[in-house]
């Protein structure tokens, strides 16, 4: 059985951040569940203003217990529905300073709210959920900006799950997750699995096929591999269907998920290879910037 028993929450105080605390409330309704809220104040480098150097701001005793109080009154919500309820500051870099602290409590997932800023390679370079992602070993819940108002209610409400799959080791432990919150939610899993084929190519490449039969037989074989890579057994209990898409992976799942109005996407990520960054960074970019719900990011390991 899945159960997410320590949950880190990073926080800025945004709107994003309540977004994300509301989504950890849901997952932490269970006993025993904790859940730890943390602000990282981030050092910067000196600057000038008005021809005066100011020095980078430095965390103080005082700033500490200010911030403590405020993150007391972020978690409020929390205590008041009887929940294990921790907070903590951390200096430093803020990405580094959350894998540091899920690696060291030891968190079982990280749940953030994100601004979903792509970059022109399709990673979001230098930001907060772009480092966490990147090097965190748990799982990492993005609540994007695009997701709808985060009302804190039961992991039931996650009832349409989308799980897009390629066969490989990541994205089979990703199903996995997905299976389980199924489960427990009583609701339906849509494992998805995408073609990168584009039949306008067929006629500038001048392919002797006959495209609507070669994408059919396709569909057919991928549908074959599927069932072959997730053996019933593991789906009892787990009302399901499998989709066959084509096109290109980010668009295909954007576009099942509002065809689907799915409450979450669980997402295999590839290693920490410059290589995989490249090639799944635009994918789960694209996702996290444009879904209208949370996406649940696993990694191997």
């Amino acid at each position: 059985m899945l159960a997410f028993e320590r949950i880190l929450c990073p926080s800025d105080f945004s709107p994003y951040a309540r977004r994300a605390l509301a989504i950890s409330l849901s997952l932490t309704r269970r006993a025993g569940a904790a859940l730890r809220a943390l602000h990282v104040v981030s050092p910067v480098q000196p600057r000038m203003r008005r021809g005066i150097a100011c020095p980078a701001p430095v965390l103080v005793s005082e700033d500490r217990e200010r911030l403590l109080e405020d993150l007391e009154r972020f978690t409020e919500p929390a205590r008041a529905r009887g929940l294990q309820t921790e907070v903590a500051v951390g200096y430093g870099d803020v990405a580094d300073a959350i894998v540091e602290e899920a690696r060291n409590w030891p968190a079982d997932v990280v749940v953030m709210g994100t601004r979903g800023v792509c970059a022109p390679n399709g990673w979001a370079v230098g930001s907060v959920t772009d480092g966490v992602l990147r090097r965190t070993s748990c799982p990492v819940l993005a609540v994007p900006r695009s997701a709808p108002e985060a009302e804190e209610k039961p992991v039931s409400a996650f009832r349409r799950i989308l799980c897009p799959i390629d066969f490989s080791e990541p994205c089979l432990k990703a199903l996995g997750y997905a299976i389980e919150l199924t489960r427990q939610s009583g609701g339906q899993l849509t494992l998805l699995h995408i073609v990168e084929w584009f039949p306008e190519e067929q006629a500038r490449l001048d392919l002797p096929l006959v495209v609507p039969e070669y994408h059919l037989d396709l569909t057919q074989q991928t549908r074959e591999r599927m069932r072959r890579a997730v053996p019933l057994d593991a789906l009892q209990g787990c009302d399901h269907e499998e989709l066959v898409a084509t096109g290109r992976p980010y668009r295909a799942i954007l576009r099942v998920c509002r065809e689907r109005q799915a409450d979450l996407i669980v997402l295999g990520i590839h290693g920490r290879r410059a290589i995989d960054r490249v090639l799944a960074g635009t994918t789960v970019c694209h996702v996290i910037r444009e879904a209208g719900c949370p996406i649940l990011a696993v990694r191997p390991g």
